[in-house]
């Protein structure tokens, strides 16, 4: 006898569930360990129940100070299970994308969820850009970037894919100003300046706004940027 989709689901959903409870506990703690079964229940539906496009996103993207184009995820990628939802390529949101510490204007772009996407603009034109103005008297140029998807899994874990490979995650580098000023993390965050001031108060703000926040004090794998992420809700680590 074939199953339907809704028992398919139904299996599935049990299936993870058992799985992830018993792998996230052991390998991350019981509290994060209980919310591993939704992030593999939500990976497993991506796969096979592929989502329509949220429209509602995209148009709301189009009529902000956003800079975005549709991007499509490889084949080879999504097998993995590195599947986006209404993926987008983010070119301005509203500030221009650099990676950090490499100049030339390289990394002009992003992938990433069409949702994280609005609420990193929202972030960059409610937050950074006010805050630079408020701490420098001059508003941010560049947003300094080192990520956004890229199919892999945590750095911490064998079994769990990353935010980053959903494009429910970015890595936040710093800012050049409108004068050429840097205030990047890897060499202001930890010091007791007004840069370092600036970017701690970045970090604050990102815990109202991100369901992960993770920074130096999470460990070295951080000591260059600010890790922002749909992720597990209320994990500031910064």
């Amino acid at each position: 006898m074939s199953l339907t989709p809704l028992k398919k689901v139904g299996l599935g959903a049990a299936a993870v569930l058992l799985v992830g409870l018993i792998i996230g506990a052991v390998a991350r703690g019981p509290l994060v360990g209980l919310w591993e079964p939704w992030r593999l229940f939500v990976r497993w539906k991506r796969i096979h129940f592929r989502a329509s496009p949220d429209q509602a996103c995209l148009l709301s993207l189009s009529r902000s100070a956003v800079t975005a184009t549709p991007f499509v995820v490889s084949p080879a990628l999504e097998e993995r299970g590195c599947v986006i939802d209404t993926p987008v390529t983010l070119l301005a949101a509203p500030l221009p994308f650099e990676v950090n510490g490499m100049g030339g204007g390289a990394g002009r772009s992003l992938a990433l969820n069409c949702r994280f996407a609005k609420a990193v603009s929202e972030f960059t034109e409610q937050t950074i850009i006010p805050l630079t103005q408020k701490y420098f008297g001059e508003p941010a140029a560049v947003f300094y970037h080192n990520g956004g998807f890229v199919c892999r899994n945590r750095r911490e874990s064998a079994f769990f894919l990353s935010d980053h490979a959903f494009g429910e995650a970015l890595d936040f580098g710093g800012v050049r100003l409108k004068s050429g000023k840097e205030i990047t993390v890897r060499n202001d965050y930890t010091r007791a300046t007004v840069e370092g001031q600036f970017l701690r108060e970045v970090v604050t703000e990102a815990c109202k706004k991100f369901g992960t926040v993770l920074g130096p004090e999470y460990n070295n794998a951080h000591r260059s940027h600010l890790h922002f992420g749909i992720g597990f809700p209320g994990r500031c680590s910064f």
